[in-house]
């Protein structure tokens, strides 16, 4: 097992040689010993740990830069920009309408009081003409009296 083996020992055998004797004399290819394994398993824990705190990193940046690009986006700038233009041109509108409207509203102010002054003079010439005519009928009532006297 791995746990057997001693790092001497397997020293020994990559030289073709153990503590029990020449095994052959090729060279035997290596074979991890338990110290080599936790050594080996550390150096990739720490490898994995590394790679996930910049993996880590990696992904807050980018979800930063996410929430950068939808607060700043161009496409918002740009929608922000036009909903400003239209707000312009709908202020601009509402006060082209309301001078319109106050103009309408004066004109027929005007017209109202020409009408009222026309009224005013339509009802003095009838006041007159009445007046007129009472004093036409009057002046033939009087005339009727002297010829019939």
């Amino acid at each position: 097992t791995m746990a057997s083996y001693r790092p001497h020992e397997a020293a020994l055998e990559d030289f073709g040689t153990t503590s029990m004797g020449p095994q052959s004399a090729a060279p035997k290819a290596w074979r991890p010993t338990a110290i080599d394994a936790s050594a080996e398993n550390a150096k990739l824990r720490s490898r994995l740990g590394a790679i996930a705190r910049v993996h880590e990193r990696e992904l807050v940046a980018a979800d930063a830069v996410a929430r950068f690009w939808q607060k700043y986006s161009l496409d918002r700038v740009f929608h922000a920009w036009r909903r400003t233009i239209a707000d312009a041109r709908a202020e601009r509108e509402r006060e082209r309408n309301q001078l319109l409207a106050d103009r309408a509203t004066e004109v027929l102010k005007r017209r109202l009081d020409e009408k009222d002054v026309a009224i005013e003079q339509a009802k003095a010439e009838a006041r007159s003409a009445r007046d007129g005519s009472d004093a036409a009928k009057r002046g033939v009532v009087d005339e009727l009296r002297r010829e019939q006297d």
